[in-house]
């Protein structure tokens, strides 16, 4: 019938592995897909649009590097951009920074997580 799923052997569905642990959580936007892991680790694949152009876009899972010795909770995504928050509260950020979204004084487009010190008290 028309509602029916297809058959797992399509070629649109794939198993993704290269994790360093079990998922906890993912998110897709746009060309982007966040993975954190039990872990705390990040990793991404897709389209890493702040990147040069050379790896602007990843077919499989590459961990995040820059967050070494924290501990992530939480993540965010819009497609061009990620947040994300330590056990301890910190909130990291890195992406293209379209409209100031990280608001911080930085104007640029960040490459590897970055501390958003305006949001720490």
């Amino acid at each position: 019938s028309r509602n029916e799923l297809p058959a797992a052997s399509e070629p649109w569905l794939r198993q993704i592995g290269g994790f360093s642990a079990p998922i906890c959580k993912i998110l897709a936007c746009d060309e982007l897909a966040v993975a954190l892991t039990n872990d705390g680790e990040i990793f991404v694949w897709g389209s890493l649009a702040w990147l040069p152009a050379q790896v602007s876009f990843v077919d499989k899972p590459r961990k995040v590097d820059g967050l070494q010795g924290k501990k992530i909770t939480q993540i965010a995504t819009n497609g061009i951009s990620i947040a994300a928050v330590t056990e301890e509260g910190e909130l990291y950020a890195w992406g293209l920074n379209s409209g100031n979204f990280f608001g911080n004084t930085i104007k640029e487009h960040i490459a590897k997580p970055k501390k958003v010190d305006s949001f720490n008290g």
